[in-house]
């Protein structure tokens, strides 16, 4: 995988959120209050559950191994640590029960970061958010 690569298909986010978690993790939902609400995630064992700006979209995810640099560009960024331990990362929405969207990470600490930034309308106003994900500590 290069600096930047494409983790297709496009990523469907319901409520407001999607997750990231280790692919040994069997319920990778975490518990959201009015702290997380405001912080902009919720976290768990080996999971991360992101909240986005736009409530119900699609989005393209676009995974980095560099470290996160710095831009205007990002509309948000959220850092925080992740422990993988089966060696497969999953990106998914809520309600996305059939698809396999996962990245190869090798087992260990991760200091995961993922920015969101709105690039383009779509038919029915869908908006699309890039996220770009991962850091190795």
């Amino acid at each position: 995988m290069g600096a930047r690569s494409a983790l297709p298909p496009k990523l469907y986010f319901p409520y407001a959120q999607f997750m990231v978690y280790d692919r040994d993790v069997r319920n990778p939902s975490c518990a959201w209050t009015d702290q997380h609400s405001a912080q902009g995630f919720a976290r768990c064992e080996s999971a991360v559950n992101f909240g986005t700006s736009p409530e119900f979209r699609y989005a393209e995810v676009t995974v980095s191994r560099t470290p996160y640099q710095p831009s205007e560009e990002y509309e948000r960024v959220i850092s925080v640590p992740f422990l993988v331990t089966s060696g497969k990362a999953v990106v998914e929405g809520p309600e996305e029960t059939d698809v396999e969207r996962s990245v190869t990470l090798a087992p260990g600490n991760y200091r995961l970061a993922t920015t969101q930034r709105v690039i383009g309308e779509e038919k029915a106003g869908h908006r699309l958010v890039l996220f770009c994900l991962w850091q190795g500590l």
